[in-house]
């Protein structure tokens, strides 16, 4: 392992001190900093799907690396490359009328040219075997932290992941496991329901140009509403016997009540 630069911070929370990254775990969040260029930010435990502890791989940066070895290997041995080259540099002497374009100096810019790209590609690709922490978050793009792997970062991790686990509840396939398949099944037709009255609403104030239509769109609003109702009062039945909390379940599943502000945002644009 390599050596451990983990420790606990003043609050007893595990934390990361590399020579360029530094990994703190706060109450409600994690903070990673970058040393150089200065850069730091903050990610609350609520907003992270989940963490893991692994190496990402370039491997098209090593194909890279395999391929600029080959082609610089073959412009420097191969007798059908390096005539093209010569051809190439003979048609350039004559559109120019200079001779100080050689072949040799024309293959030794070419195996410069290989040779630096290839230099790049490898740095890549070594540059990505650390070990590294990688937060994934709902809709956007993950973050990623070179971390070695040593106790003290298993136990960061450790933290880390029990943090995220009490911030966003129970995970989805915990929740399926809990659940009943008649819970289920009320929460998928919710989902469904949800969606179908968004739709719904968007659609129906869209299309009410007149007072009557509005009123009718409004009608049909409030009996959708009353429909989601009913049903979460069935859910709500449900969970009594389970213990769980109806709020966690829509997070797992996705599900958010239409809002008042989303509704009157809905009817003031007409969809």
């Amino acid at each position: 392992m390599a050596n451990d630069n983990t420790e606990p911070d003043g609050s007893g929370h595990p934390s990361y001190k590399g020579s360029i990254y530094t990994i703190a775990l706060k109450e409600f969040s994690i903070t990673l900093s970058r040393k150089f260029p200065p850069a730091s930010r903050d990610v609350k435990y609520n907003d992270i799907a989940s963490v893991e502890h692994i190496r990402i791989i370039d491997y098209s940066a090593l194909m890279w690396t395999v391929i600029c070895a080959i082609l610089w290997f073959s412009f420097s041995y191969v007798d059908f490359l390096r005539s093209i080259v010569t051809a190439m540099v003979d048609e350039i002497n004559l559109a120019t009328g200079s001779t100080s374009l050689t072949t040799s100096t024309a293959l030794i810019g070419v195996a410069v040219i290989f040779v630096i790209a290839e230099f790049y590609y490898f740095l890549k690709f070594a540059a990505s075997l650390p070990m590294r922490l990688v937060i994934y978050r709902p809709g956007r793009n993950p973050i990623a932290i070179p971390l070695p792997q040593t106790q003290g970062a298993d136990r960061l991790i450790e933290v880390l992941n029990k943090k995220v686990s009490e911030a966003s509840g129970l995970s989805k396939s915990e929740v399926e496991k809990l659940v009943t398949i008649e819970i289920k099944g009320l929460l998928d037709q919710r989902a469904r329901m949800q969606e179908e009255f968004v739709d719904s609403l968007k659609k129906n104030f869209g299309a009410a140009k007149t007072k009557e239509e509005k009123a009718r769109a409004k009608q049909l609003m409030q009996e959708g509403l009353d429909k989601l109702k009913v049903q979460d009062e069935a859910i709500d039945k449900e969970l009594l016997k389970t213990g769980l909390s109806k709020d966690d379940l829509f997070k797992k599943y996705r599900i958010k009540p239409p809002t008042e502000d989303f509704i009157k945002d809905i009817i003031a644009g007409g969809g």
